[in-house]
């Protein structure tokens, strides 16, 4: 079905789908959009006007893949955005609560006989990570002449100025794929400003405590994502910024600040030997000014202050093979009052150079110029030239050149982030992607883009029981990702705990202190929606998400061996170990009713527990009764073996349904007000029935999870932390992918 509709193009009212190419097109504007949104649209295109369920997709579009439910989402969100559609008034896609989606408008595939409302695009796939508002015009009278000439165009002008890219074969740089973004950092603090090392193997960034007041750069190797190096201060109190790797590799340049931010120069150091630093010359103290290397690495640019409100580029003229002197020479001579120029990158043939010129008034705002680099008779051509136009409130945060022709760079404007190609021949300017980016840089040999992007994380705190008033303390583990579901052991040594240091959830172990921490599983784009331990403390279980449906893992802690636990074809949600090693509980969905199951530990068929429904079991390791809750009827229990249910509290809150945990006689749940995504933590004494806030702060309600030690001495509890920045890298590839 999917495979036959990706060779079609069809007419949607007043848009064409041209599906090989990844192209929606609108009244001569042509949007691009990814290959897994283009297959999301067409399973809805080929079902309609059938509503489509999650299911379905998830079998249609990632078979064989584990991934996340919000997936789907996003797509969908991707692709109301390219119509201008929204959930609330739908004219294209609508959501259908608990059947799935469906496709509006009316779609038929467009063929020789069939009248076409708008001309399909026949140009080479082009596709990207995001969808933004149609940038390219393409009149269907001219399609394919234009498509023949500008192919001779592109030979020529790749024949004329690719320098040394000319041994390649020409790319097609209209065609371009964004991959998934995955993070390269997740420690507590600041990282920023990253580059890549010229093999590729490793990663410079500067990097800030979240206790401190200065910036270090770390060298940390790309494939274990260790830290193999930090560049010393050599006893003083100064900031490190923007680092750059030399062509050959073995040296770094970046530039320090003072701590008051009253001096700055620029530096250098062999990395096999950073103590020893050389200073190069003064730099600015208006920006954290970023340098770049000449290709032949004799020569460092970089920004100075040549008045009291200009700043200019200069290049430093390494004198001998040491690098041990330097000769600065002004290249660029701005004008207005108020400008800087800053962030200059060298072509990769050293013929060229773009910078960024920026002024603070009387509005702040920058652009790119390029600047030739080679000599010339004639002055004008040594003069710098806009590429880009000053626009108020419109900056450029990073640009990196992608070959001799084309420049990547990042484009902050009305509170976005657009990352965009620009071409130095034709000033073609074209939008890439938009989404949360600071300070790019691109690494041509590998096709990486390395980029810092700050997001508000969950940190595990933990909190004394002993004395009602003591908030969490520094966080137990800390990073600038997703740390949530912790589990003690059952010796009270350990905490399991799933976090996406990696790029997606994963199991991870490190003892009570924070310390000791390692990853325990390598699942594929998993969402891992419960975990517990087995009351012996040798294994640990996994609720694993995968489309739409859920699987049971044992992972031995042993061996770390994953084994799947099977289910039949029932339902299985909240799985935990119950008292009982042989014993998981579960909720199991019985012919479309949710019921509290028992599941053999070593796979097996579910076994109906309750007799009236039940969700959230839980079976505490000191007790042989298993919990649970009804909708709008309290909190209940059984004997985990058989006999009666009681009921145990009739006014537990129905929204704290997941977020509760029991200790002996003492109840701790979340209460919130329903409004507020901020929530309460409570404790009840279920024989005193006295309740009682034992922490009010930074926790969601819908998303914190927590776990209480054996001895009930400390709540482990996942908390909002402050947004931070972490290094992500995203793969930005150019051309025909079709044969790759």
């Amino acid at each position: 079905m999917l495979t036959q509709a990706r060779t079609k193009q069809w007419q949607l009212g007043e848009w064409v789908l041209d599906a090989p190419s990844h192209r929606l097109i609108h009244q001569g504007n042509q949007v691009s959009i990814t290959a897994k949104m283009c297959d999301v649209l067409l399973v809805l295109l080929v079902n309609s006007p059938r509503p489509v369920t999650k299911e379905l997709i998830y079998q249609t579009v990632w078979p064989n893949v584990v991934v996340s439910e919000q997936l789907i989402a996003r797509a969908i969100s991707d692709l109301r955005k390219v119509f201008g559609d929204s959930a609330k008034n739908s004219k294209f896609i609508e959501t259908l609560p608990k059947a799935g989606y469906r496709w509006l408008v009316e779609a038929s595939e467009i063929n020789e006989t069939s009248p076409v409302k708008e001309a399909p695009v026949t140009a080479l796939s082009q596709r990207s990570a995001s969808a933004p508002k149609p940038e390219v015009t393409v009149k269907r009278s001219v399609v394919l002449p234009v498509a023949a000439l500008m192919m001779v165009v592109v030979i020529l002008l790749w024949l004329g100025f690719n320098g040394v890219d000319d041994a390649s074969t020409p790319v097609d740089h209209t065609a371009f794929e964004i991959s998934l973004a995955h993070p390269l950092t997740s420690e507590p603090g600041v990282e920023n400003a990253p580059t890549l090392s010229p093999d590729g193997k490793t990663l410079a960034y500067v990097y800030r405590k979240s206790e401190k007041d200065y910036n270090q750069i770390i060298l940390s190797d790309l494939a274990t994502r260790q830290v193999i190096a930090k560049v010393p201060f050599n006893g003083q109190s100064v900031n490190q910024f923007a680092p750059r790797f030399s062509p050959d590799g073995k040296h770094l340049a970046f530039t320090r600040y003072s701590s008051d931010r009253q001096s700055c120069a620029v530096y250098y150091v062999r990395l096999d030997k950073l103590e020893a630093q050389h200073k190069v010359g003064a730099c600015s103290t208006r920006f954290m000014m970023s340098v770049d290397w000449s290709v032949d690495g004799k020569q460092l640019f970089f920004t100075q202050d040549i008045s009291a409100d200009k700043r200019a580029l200069v290049r430093a003229d390494l004198a001998d093979t040491d690098l041990a002197s330097a000769t600065v020479e002004q290249l660029s001579f701005p004008h207005l009052p108020g400008t800087t120029d800053y962030s200059p990158r060298v072509s990769p043939d050293g013929k060229n150079l773009i910078f960024v010129r920026g002024q603070l008034k009387p509005s702040h705002h920058s652009a790119i110029y390029l600047l030739s680099l080679e000599p010339s008779s004639n002055p004008v051509l040594n003069k710098p030239k806009a590429l880009t136009s000053l626009q108020v409130q419109s900056n450029i945060y990073g640009l990196s050149w992608v070959n001799n022709q084309h420049v990547v760079y990042l484009l902050d404007a009305d509170i976005k982030q657009l990352l965009r190609k620009l071409s130095i021949v034709d000033g073609t300017d074209m939008l890439l992607e938009s989404g949360s980016y600071h300070r790019i840089d691109y690494h041509r040999a590998s096709g990486t883009l390395v980029y810092a992007q700050s997001k508000q994380v969950s940190n595990i705190v933990k909190l004394s029981l002993a004395d009602e008033n003591t908030k969490p303390s520094t966080a137990v583990l800390a990073s600038t990702r997703e740390d949530h579901q912790p589990r003690v052991s059952p010796d009270g040594s350990q905490i399991a705990f799933v976090a996406d240091r990696s790029g997606s959830d994963q199991l991870w172990l490190a003892d009570t202190k924070g310390e000791n921490l390692r990853q325990l599983t390598r699942l594929p784009r998993a969402v891992i929606t419960d975990i517990s331990w087995s009351p012996d403390g040798l294994d640990i279980l996994l609720t694993v998400q995968s489309k739409n449906a859920t699987g049971l893992y044992s992972l031995l802690l042993q061996d770390l061996a994953l084994k799947r636990i099977t289910t039949g074809d029932f339902k299985v949600v909240d799985a935990r170990f119950s008292s009982h090693r042989q014993w998981l509980v579960a909720s199991c969905d019985i012919n479309g009713s949710w019921q509290i199951c028992r599941i053999p530990s070593d796979g097996g068929t579910p076994q109906v527990v309750t007799e009236a429904g039940g969700v959230s079991p839980y079976s505490p390791h000191h007790s042989d009764f298993v919990y649970f809750t009804r909708h709008q009827q309290g909190l209940w229990r059984m004997p985990l073996l058989g006999g009666s249910q009681e009921l145990v509290w009739q006014a537990f809150p129905e929204h704290s349904w997941k977020n509760w945990i029991l200790y002996e006689n003492q109840l701790y749940y979340l209460n919130h007000d329903g409004h507020s995504q901020q929530a309460k933590l409570m404790r009840r004494d279920l024989i005193s029935n006295e309740t009682q806030v034992i922490y009010q702060g930074s926790i969601q309600w819908d998303e914190t999870s927590f776990d209480i030690s054996p001895d009930g001495s400390t709540l482990y509890l996942s908390a909002l932390a402050p947004a931070s920045d972490d290094i992500y890298a995203k793969t930005l590839r150019f051309g025909a992918f079709g044969q790759q």
